[in-house]
């Protein structure tokens, strides 16, 4: 199972929330933290420190077409910010792993290739923080 999954399980254990994707992260940590106290009172150590890595080293990186200016090991916050400077949904990013960033003119379209010319960059997350 991915930790994402292990995840969103720990979190509906103790939210009334139908819908998890409201959560900000801070929610999401806070039931998160509730639900790896409750593992810990129960000696299922093993678990709560999986889960508890995962969420501590998620990273995210950028990368742009032309090789230059790679960033990795980005913060949630951090990628938010570039988000907003190379207008990208960081939210999809966060939901889905990865977008891209289109070149001026173009508009996105579903299933773009890595190299093609309308694609000027993209960024993706890093589950364990390493790219």
């Amino acid at each position: 199972m991915r930790y994402d999954n292990l995840i969103s399980l720990a979190v509906s254990i103790d939210s009334n929330e139908a819908d998890l994707s409201d959560l900000s992260r801070d929610q999401l940590i806070a039931a998160f933290t509730s639900r790896i106290n409750d593992i810990f009172d129960h000696d299922d150590v093993e678990e709560a420190v999986s889960l508890e890595d995962q969420i501590d080293t998620t990273t995210y990186t950028l990368w742009f077409q032309d090789g230059e200016g790679r960033q990795e090991f980005l913060t949630e916050q951090q990628m938010r910010e570039e988000s907003e400077r190379y207008s990208f949904n960081a939210e999809e990013v966060v939901q889905h792993g990865e977008t891209f960033f289109w070149n001026i003119g173009v508009k996105p379209y579903d299933n773009p290739r890595s190299d093609s010319d309308d694609i000027c960059g993209g960024c993706f997350k890093v589950e364990g923080g390493a790219a």
